[in-house]
Parts: structure tokens; sequence; C-alpha cells
């Protein structure tokens, strides 16, 4: 039976139902609505809840919540790469080294399983980003997590701009401007002016996904809307855009964890 308090209700005309990304089922209907009537909706479509709240599971756990200690893995480039520290004096421009395990020379954007991102160690931190060491291990773990998000903001524009122009020439495309915001509830926009806007957290997914995103968007300069022309000119470029398109809505959860 369902109750008050899982219904959400206003001056809709109709009573809709949606799965959130934990797989909470959220009910809205319009004001006045019996709880008996809303109970009858929600039967009748227990099959659909189902199936939706499955596929919610199925993505929460092919998307794991980093824990930001060292020794844990963050997504990067569709791998898993590991969060080590060091205790060198020295570093690059933005403070955080990539490299290989074994090596000490920066490694390029091709990374791979055996690789890993060093953050300077807690006690060296006060002279590289000028944060005070605080023996806190919550503040330690917050200190990684903001590390990591302006890293990925870093390496994400180059990267999602290098794509972009790719998919510009073979596709005969054009957009004005490539830049990154934080938005956490579409990977990528276009703009009338031909302005693409990337979620820095698509840098997280690999490069199906992330062509697929390119792709949409610069198909969107010359098509404002989603109508059959505007998917006849993606397929062009990307014949297999459907089964890229279901990789990244598997991958979803990253906008919000991140």
């Amino acid at each position: 039976m369902i109750h008050e308090d899982q219904i959400i209700r206003s001056s809709r005309r109709s009573i809709a139902l949606e799965i959130a990304k934990d797989g909470k089922l959220i009910i809205r209907a319009p004001y006045g609505t019996s709880l008996r009537e809303i109970d009858a909706f929600v039967s009748s479509k227990q099959r659909w809840i189902t199936e939706k709240q499955a596929a919610a599971k199925k993505r929460a756990q092919s998307t794991p919540v980093p824990d930001w200690k060292e020794g844990s893995c963050i997504p990067f480039l569709g791998h898993q790469i590991k969060l080590c520290y060091h205790n060198r004096d020295y570093m690059n421009a933005e403070g955080i080294e990539i490299l290989p395990e074994g090596d000490t020379r920066p490694a390029s954007f091709d990374i791979r399983e055996d690789q890993r991102l060093l953050l300077p160690d807690p006690r060296i931190r006060e002279k590289a980003f000028k944060l005070a060491y605080d023996p806190d291990p919550e503040k330690e773990i917050r200190q990684n997590m903001l590390m990591v998000r302006e890293w990925y903001k870093q390496v994400a524009l180059p990267i999602l701009q290098k794509r972009t122009l790719y998919y510009e020439a073979k596709g005969g495309l054009k957009c004005h401007s490539v830049k990154i915001s934080s938005a956490k509830k579409k990977w990528g926009s276009c703009s009338s002016r031909k302005d693409i806007l990337y979620s820095w957290q698509l840098i997280c997914l690999s490069f199906y996904e992330i062509d697929y995103v390119c792709v949409h968007e610069l198909t969107h300069t010359i098509h404002m809307d989603h109508s059959k022309q505007f998917y006849a000119d993606l397929a062009r470029v990307l014949p297999d855009y459907k089964s890229r398109e279901a990789s990244l809505h598997e991958h979803n959860g990253i906008l919000t964890l991140i």
C-alpha cells in the first residue's frame, strides 16, 4: 500500500513514476488524487518498476564509489588507476603526476591499468598546495578528493578538445568553442551559437562513450533537436551510436558520484 509520504503532489494532470539513481521509486501525482487510485496505478506498472530498479542496481554496481584513500582506485578513461602518495619536493605544473608502476617519468594520457596517480604525501602538502598537515584521516580523504577533482578538470579539457577536433574533421562538422563544466545532469550540451559544454566527469569514461558524446553534441551544431535527420547524421559518423549510447547510460551514476 502506498503512503502519502512517498508521493510528490503538484498541479500536474496525471500520475507519473520515476526511478531514482539509487533505485528508489518516486511517485508524482496531481493534487486530490486518492491513495487508492495511486496504489492501483503503481500496481499496474509493477513489471516496469522491477525492470527499472534492477537496471539502476546494475548501474550502481558498475560504478564503484571511490573512497579517496591511499591505495584506492579512481576511474579514468575507462580504466581504474590507483591513488598513491609521493614524498618528493618537486612535481609538475599541476602538482600531481601520473606514473607507470616502477617508473619515475611522467606518463602520457595513454593510461593503462598498471598506472597510478601520485598525490603529494599529506605531510608535504603545505609546501605544495599550502594545505596545512592534519592527522585527521577524514580531512586527508577530503583533500585527496578535492585534488583529484582538480586534476580531472585540468586533463579533461585538452582531451575533450582533441576528440572534438578529430570528429569535426571526420564528420565535416564545426563547433564554435569547447569548454567544460561541473554539470550533474548532462554529459554535454550544445548552444545555438555552437558552443559545446562537456561535464568534466566525462573523463572518467572510456573513449567508446566519450566519442559518442562528442559526436552527439557536434551533430547538434546542425540539428538543435533529436529529429530523424539528427540521428541519420549521427549514424553517418558513428554507425554503432545506439550501443555507445546504451553504454553511456550504464555509467550515468558517475555524474553524481565523482
